[in-house]
């Protein structure tokens, strides 16, 4: 399990994905093609539940 001190620097860090499902984000809805940058914690979940692809390379 992550530290405290390593979750809030993974929540500082910002990603960008793009959708490839319609999706709603900070009460917008999206359509498929919207490009976001979000944290790395939200960039996991979305790709994970297959609505965005990362558009950058993660970081190591």
């Amino acid at each position: 399990m992550a530290s405290t001190k390593q979750q809030e620097q993974n929540a500082a860090k910002t990603v960008k994905v793009k959708l490839i499902k319609p999706h709603t984000h900070a009460g917008e809805q999206l359509d498929p093609g919207a490009e976001l940058s979000v944290s790395e914690a939200d960039a996991s979940w979305l790709t994970e539940h297959q609505v965005a692809e990362r558009t950058d390379t993660p970081a190591a």
